[in-house]
This record gives structure tokens, C-alpha cells and sequence, in this order.
């Protein structure tokens, strides 16, 4: 089995993540996940969208809001803390 970020869909085949780059880390769930994490923002608590691999697409004010967000772009929100 080949190991590479093209592996990373639901294909029902198993990963061997010992066996994966660290750029095929970096990229497993490109496109499938978006990670949201607390930040602050000028003393305000906010929200950290970010891909998987690492990439801020957006920061928003509200939980509820951003989990919007990245469901609209047809991502699964994952939470960070």
C-alpha cells in the first residue's frame, strides 16, 4: 500500500501512520476536517478556524458561528483545547 496524503479518504483501507511523511501528516484531512481552537483577540475570546495542515482560514467570534462556517464549506469541524 502506498502511504500519501491521497491515501487519507474513507477508503476503508487501514494507514500505517508510522509509515507517513511528515508532509503526509501535515496533510491527512485536507479537505475533509477544519480544526476550531479558543484564541484571543485583543483580549476577546475568539475562534481559530484552521486546515489540517495548520493554515488559519478565519477567525470569528462565536463558537456557534464559526462550527457554521465550516460546515458550509462542507468540512467536519474538529475542536481544539
Amino acid at each position: 500500500m502506498k502511504h500519501g496524503a491521497e491515501n487519507t479518504k474513507h477508503t476503508g483501507r487501514l494507514i500505517d501512520l508510522h509509515a507517513m511523511t511528515n508532509g503526509d501528516f501535515a496533510l491527512f484531512g485536507n479537505g475533509e476536517f477544519a480544526y476550531i481552537r479558543p484564541v484571543s483577540v485583543n483580549g476577546e475570546e475568539a475562534f481559530a478556524v484552521h486546515s489540517a495542515d495548520g493554515l488559519t482560514l478565519a477567525v470569528i467570534t462565536d463558537l456557534d458561528v464559526a462550527v457554521a462556517v465550516v460546515r458550509q464549506n462542507e468540512l467536519e469541524p474538529l475542536s481544539l483545547h
